[in-house]
């Protein structure tokens, strides 16, 4: 299993992009984005990297994904889940 994990928050400036091959599209600011984190291959030794999506995104991604990648299936899964507004 990947050592990925995920986060879930509001977009701070609105400069980062979704990573999604069929996206690419800026994240405005305030948007809900959704971060898969994994280790820094430039980083020190525990350092980790982020990558971007757009909710829709996230799932359309992890769909095409392979088996052995971490999915996200609860809300447990997400880091920094308590932290998002009641819409």
């Amino acid at each position: 299993m990947a050592s990925n994990t995920y986060a879930v928050g509001y977009a701070v400036s609105g400069r980062a992009k979704c990573k999604d091959s069929k996206c690419k599209q800026s994240i405005a600011k305030g948007a809900l984005r959704i971060a898969k984190r994994f280790p820094n291959p430039f980083g020190e030794d525990g350092d980790m990297a982020s990558a971007y999506y757009h909710p829709v995104c996230m799932f359309r991604t992890l769909s095409r994904a392979r088996a052995s990648t971490k999915k996200i299936e609860s809300l447990r899964d997400l880091e920094s889940i308590e932290t998002i507004k009641d819409a």
